[in-house]
């Protein structure tokens, strides 16, 4: 039987994080590929100190958590069929004596500051059976612009978890929509990531003011995550209505609504379904 080792981040809402442990789901659900492969998780220490599962949960049920921490730290001196390195920076050195698998996303380009250090050898990377997988293709071609071999990249989409992301019922629906203060006859834009400013969150809010003002029914509701970075798209949207007086007005402000903090699945799945876009 195989071993494959993981290298990366459990517990926590992180996007990097919710990857590796939704594939850690599905490889554990997965009994013809658990009978040819075991499978090992060396926990890695996160990107920011202050990250934890308590304060950032993954939002998964208490059975899949833990599920996934149940997944066992390597013993000593394994030497694994395969490695599969799933966090942030990228780790630039690539041992030639392993398989080694990459995930690496971007989304302005790849920079040295992406990694740990410099990589000395990008080639390493993509050598032999190594490769790099990355969700999308225009990830792929950032990857390539930093001299990356395009034979040794595969574009693995991230899936969506279809026994929780489906629409909510008609009733259901109307009942969130006014749980949130929305109408029915109102159209409600839903936005939902960290408010740093490479999410464009400032050209959201700018965009929407000129919708609310032509069609009084708008409504955006931010849903952002201040404990990971710790900014919060109240600070966001501030700055843009100090800037902008005459396009961020009150009536405008008045169509916004904000939501800070974790939601598990459910909640999530709710969020959704109560958008019209």
């Amino acid at each position: 039987m195989k071993t494959l080792l993981i290298e990366g981040w459990r517990g926590v809402s992180h996007s990097i994080a919710l990857v590796n442990q939704y594939q850690l789901l599905v490889m554990l659900g997965d009994a013809a590929w658990r009978q040819r492969w075991n499978v090992a998780h060396r926990d890695l220490p996160f990107f920011l100190k202050h990250w934890n599962a308590k304060q950032m949960p993954a939002g998964f049920t208490a059975d899949e958590q833990a599920r996934i921490d149940a997944v066992p730290t390597p013993a000593d001196g394994l030497v694994p069929d395969c490695l599969l390195r799933i966090s942030s920076p990228f780790k630039s050195v690539v041992d030639p004596a392993v398989k080694t698998l990459t995930f690496m996303v971007t989304e302005c380009g790849l920079v040295d500051d992406c990694f740990d250090a410099r990589p000395s050898d990008v080639g390493a990377f993509t050598r032999g059976e190594n490769r790099i997988v990355t969700p999308s293709c225009w990830s792929r071609d950032r990857l390539l612009d930093y001299g990356i071999d395009p034979a040794g990249i595969a574009v693995v989409p991230h899936g969506v978890k279809t026994d929780v992301f489906t629409p909510l019922n008609p009733t259901d629906r109307v009942q969130g929509r006014a749980a949130l203060g929305v109408n029915e006859d109102d159209v409600l834009f839903v936005n939902v990531g960290v408010a740093t400013w490479n999410k464009g969150l400032d050209i959201l809010i700018k965009a929407f003011a000129q919708v609310r003002k032509a069609h009084p029914n708008a409504r955006l509701l931010l849903k952002d995550h201040k404990a990971l970075y710790g900014i919060g798209a109240d600070r966001t949207l501030a700055q843009v209505a100090r800037e902008n007086p005459g396009l961020v007005d009150g009536h405008v402000l008045a169509g916004i609504s904000l939501v800070s903090g974790s939601l598990d699945q459910p909640q999530l799945r709710a969020l959704f379904g109560v958008a019209d876009a």
